[in-house]
């Protein structure tokens, strides 16, 4: 892990943000995919706590106007700048 000692402190935050939120967005589908609910289209309460981080940005997706990856991309890139924020 020597490289990781060569980057500024605001690229390691973007990293962990960028890269928490695309672990919680895998999580999140992973287990809405395994906990399936007749007749439920949403989450349940056994999925929440990977879907935390997304919570701020539910709704856009309740506009329903932009598909999953979008919004699981200009998610990742918003949690990528709040990280590169905190670690600047």
């Amino acid at each position: 892990m020597k490289f990781l000692q060569k980057w500024p402190y605001w690229v390691r935050g973007g990293v962990i943000g960028g890269g928490g939120a695309l672990l919680s967005a895998s999580l999140t589908n992973l287990c809405e995919i395994i906990v399936l609910t007749p007749k439920y289209t949403g989450l349940g309460i056994e999925c929440m706590p990977f879907s935390i981080p997304w919570i701020p940005f539910w709704f856009i997706s309740q506009l329903q106007t932009i598909s999953t990856t979008l919004y699981t991309i200009l998610g990742t890139i918003v949690w990528f700048l709040i990280g590169s924020f905190i670690g600047y």
